[in-house]
């Protein structure tokens, strides 16, 4: 694509996503406006500072989760808006440790050259720590007579501990390659679904 054909295309896009945020509630437009500065503060040079190029990709997941809840009229918990924050941060987390384990044989991003193994790998545990906390406050939270949500805490760690031993085990530069990868993580992903549907459905 010619730099032409992508300013165009850029152009269009914003064009639309203007239109079709004008349709929705005044709480989504300031999300989605917060996401736009963050996401041009990290493109124009943020992305190069230590610690706030993770939280702001963190950040990013949870301002999505708001935009959804905004724009659908959809109460959100204070704990699920942890869980999404810190869940993606375990994600970005790890794939930094890939790109540090990997950077003497492929080009990484400037900004690995800051962090050290064991500084990383501190962020991963306590992230892991948050989001499993985070979880299960708001697992137990749900007013449901049936214990499935609660249940789903062991699903949601199993999958935690499967994802970072894939990430000992292979690369994490791409969490996409890792995550549909593993059978035993995607089976963590579906009982957690299930079980959070008949939290929802099943006493009704």
């Amino acid at each position: 694509m010619s730099l032409r054909s992508a300013l165009l295309t850029a152009l269009i896009c914003a064009g639309l996503s203007i239109l079709f945020a004008a349709l929705l509630p005044g709480a989504f437009q300031i999300t989605l406006a917060i996401y736009v500065l963050l996401t041009l503060l990290y493109s124009f040079g943020l992305k190069h500072e230590p610690i706030v190029e993770l939280l702001i990709v963190s950040i990013g997941f949870a301002l999505r989760a708001i935009g959804g809840a905004t724009a659908t009229h959809t109460p959100s918990s204070r704990w699920f808006l942890v869980v999404a924050t810190f869940g993606p941060l375990v994600i970005v987390t790890a794939k930094r440790i890939a790109e540090k384990k990997n950077q003497s044989a492929i080009t990484v991003r400037p900004v690995i050259e800051q962090y050290t193994a064991e500084f990383l790998q501190l962020v991963l545990t306590v992230a892991i720590g948050i989001t499993l906390t985070a979880y299960s406050l708001w697992a137990f939270s749900l007013s449901s007579s049936r214990p499935y949500a609660e249940i789903s805490v062991i699903t949601v760690t199993f999958g935690l501990l499967r994802y970072i031993l894939a990430i000992e085990k292979n690369s994490a530069e791409s969490p996409e390659e890792v995550m549909y990868g593993d059978w035993y993580f995607l089976g963590a992903v579906a009982a957690t679904a299930i079980l959070l549907i008949l939290s929802v459905y099943a006493h009704h």
